[in-house]
C-alpha cells in the first residue's frame, strides 16, 4: 500500500506542474485540451485511491477468514527430560508414582549397591597402602642423600632411590583416581531427576537388570509450566493473508496469537504465540503447527484435545 501511495502522490504533483505550464502558455493550449487533461487527471488519481481501498478491504476480508476459523488442536509437553541410567544393575527401588511433580536432584530411582560398595573399599584400602609405600620411599630417599661419598656404588643407589620415590608418587595417584572412579560408580546408583516437573510410570519393573546399552530411558519428567499446542492450519489461509501483507511468510506468523478453546467452550486464560511449524504440508493442504502458551495453573496437560483459534495481533 505505501508504494502506491506514493504513486498517487507523484502523479498530483506532477498534474500539477503540467496544469500550471499550461496555464502560463495560456492561448496557446485549448480550453477542450484542458478541459480533457483535468478529467484525465481526476480519473486516474481516483483509480489509484480505489485500488489502495481495495487492499484494505481484501485485508478486512481474509483476517476475518481467519478469526471464523476453528482448528481441533491437541496440547503437548513443553519439554520433556528423560531420565536414564549411566552404569548397569538391578533396580532395587523406584521412589515416585505417576503423575508426581519431582524436583532437580530428587533421587527416583535406586540400584543394588552392594557390588559397588566393595569396589569403593578395596579402592580405598588400595589408597592406603599406596601412601604407606610413598612414606618408605620417602625415607629411603632421605637416609641415601645422607650418604657420604662419590663412589659408583654410592651414585646408582641415590639414583634407585629417588626413581622409587617417584614410581610411589605415581602409584598413589593412580590409586586415588580409581577410588574416586569407584565413588562415582557407587553414586551412580542413585538415579537423580535432572530437571524438575511431573514424571510419568516407570518403563522398567523391581528386579529388572538395567543396560546402559539398551538405551531405554526409565522414565520422563514433563515440563506443564510452558506447554505446546499442536494443530492443522489451512495453508491456503495463510496464503491469502501474506498475499496482502507487506512481510514474509514466518514474520507473518510470528504476527499471530493463538487462542485455546478448552473442551467446556471456555477459553483458556492466556494466549499463546507460534514457535515452530512443520516442513511440509499434509495430504489435505494443511500446515501443522506448534504454538506455546504459559500454564501456570497446569489446566492444560498432554493429550487434552483443545479448539484452537489464531488472531493477527492488534
Amino acid at each position: 500500500m505505501f508504494p502506491r501511495n506514493v504513486a498517487i502522490c507523484v502523479f498530483i504533483a506532477f498534474a500539477i506542474g503540467v496544469k500550471r505550464q499550461m496555464d502560463f502558455l495560456g492561448s496557446k493550449c485549448s480550453v477542450n485540451c484542458s478541459k480533457f487533461f483535468g478529467t484525465l487527471v481526476a480519473a486516474v488519481s481516483m483509480a489509484l485511491l480505489s485500488s489502495s481501498q481495495v487492499t484494505a478491504s481484501e485485508l478486512d476480508e481474509v483476517v476475518e477468514l481467519l478469526e471464523r476459523q476453528v482448528f481441533e488442536g491437541v496440547v503437548e509437553a513443553g519439554e520433556r527430560t528423560q531420565v536414564s541410567n549411566s552404569i548397569n544393575g538391578t533396580l532395587v527401588s523406584v521412589n515416585f508414582i505417576n503423575g508426581q511433580r519431582v524436583e532437580k536432584g530428587e533421587v527416583l530411582f535406586e540400584l543394588a549397591k552392594q557390588t559397588f560398595e566393595l569396589d569403593v573399599e578395596l579402592a580405598d584400602n588400595e589408597v592406603r597402602r599406596r601412601e604407606v609405600e610413598l612414606e618408605i620411599a620417602r625415607e629411603s630417599a632421605k637416609r641415601t642423600s645422607s650418604l657420604a661419598g662419590t663412589g659408583a656404588a654410592t651414585m646408582l643407589r641415590k639414583q634407585e632411590t629417588k626413581q622409587a620415590l617417584a614410581l610411589a608418587e605415581v602409584a598413589l595417584r593412580e590409586a586415588k583416581a580409581k577410588l574416586k572412579k569407584a565413588q562415582v560408580i557407587l553414586s551412580a546408583t542413585k538415579i537423580e531427576a535432572q530437571a524438575s516437573g511431573w514424571i510419568v510410570a516407570p518403563k522398567h519393573d523391581l528386579g529388572a537388570y538395567l543396560k546402559t546399552q539398551t538405551r531405554r530411558p526409565l522414565a520422563e519428567i514433563l515440563d506443564l509450566n510452558t506447554v505446546l499446542v499442536s494443530y492443522l492450519q489451512p495453508y491456503d489461509t495463510l496464503i491469502e493473508l501474506q498475499s496482502v501483507s507487506p512481510v514474509s511468510m514466518p514474520e507473518l506468523l510470528k504476527k499471530l496469537n493463538v487462542y485455546v478453546i478448552l473442551p467446556n467452550g471456555t477459553v483458556f486464560e492466556e494466549s499463546g504465540e507460534i514457535t515452530s511449524t512443520d516442513n511440509e504440508l499434509d495430504e489435505h493442504g494443511n500446515l501443522r503447527v506448534w504454538a506455546k502458551l504459559k500454564n501456570p495453573q497446569i489446566i492444560l496437560i498432554p493429550g487434552l484435545k483443545v479448539q484452537v483459534k489464531a488472531r493477527l495481533k492488534n
